[in-house]
């Protein structure tokens, strides 16, 4: 073998050589950005979702927004109140267990605040049951005599007279009637907290003028 061939088949050697220690050095180096995955995190976390069903509670009564909402296990009345938007201004919060655990199908009302009674010790004007006819008449004398609420006007004091309405909602009216006047009595419908339930309360006690 002469002189050129000795040299040309070191130089195929010496690559040789190289190419394999690429290649081994290649399969024992860990890539980067290449996590492998756990099969059993992988499991566990679809048991965990699988674990965890919704339960369908119906929310009604004095609160924001009633409906139908699903909720995890565990929770109490409380949440699923506060779920639906919080407790009206006329919720009587005292006639409902805040604490009690919501079930599957269960329905949380939150009752108005019941009408006061008279005082002690004031009787009625007259004594006795009078006839429905004479309870009409004097009704509508009584509604006659009070002067009807214009909620495009009224102060927030004289909206609070009003049968469901408190201080946050007659602000509410007050707020919206700024932003665009109200053209008729179920234009108040607009206002947040004020539903038909708490409308037919006062319809007949307002008057929408311009």
């Amino acid at each position: 073998m002469n002189l050129w061939n000795r040299r040309k088949a070191a130089v195929i050697f010496v690559l040789m050589v190289l190419i394999v220690g690429a290649a081994l050095y290649w399969e024992e180096t860990p890539q980067q950005g290449k996590i492998p995955l756990d099969p059993e995190a992988v499991m566990t976390k679809q048991r965990e979702q699988k674990a965890r069903p919704s339960l369908h509670v119906y929310v009604s009564g004095a609160v924001m927004y009633p409906g139908l909402y699903d909720l995890a296990p565990g929770l109490r009345y409380a949440d699923a109140i506060r779920k639906a938007g919080g407790m009206t201004d006329e919720a009587d919060e005292t006639r409902v267990n805040l604490a009690k655990k919501i079930k599957d199908g269960c329905q949380v009302n939150v009752p108005l605040r019941k009408n006061r009674r008279p005082a002690a010790g004031k009787a009625p004007p007259s004594a006795g049951v009078l006839p429905a006819r004479e309870k009409g008449r004097r009704k509508e004398q009584g509604a006659a005599r009070t002067p009807k609420i214009n909620p495009n006007e009224a102060p927030q004091e004289e909206l609070e007279r009003l049968p469901g309405i408190g201080p946050e909602t007659a602000r509410r009216i007050i707020s919206e009637r700024n932003t665009a006047p109200f053209r008729s009595v179920d234009d108040l419908l607009r206002v947040k907290g004020i539903g038909p339930k708490t409308l037919s309360r006062f319809r007949e006690l307002v008057e929408v003028l311009p």
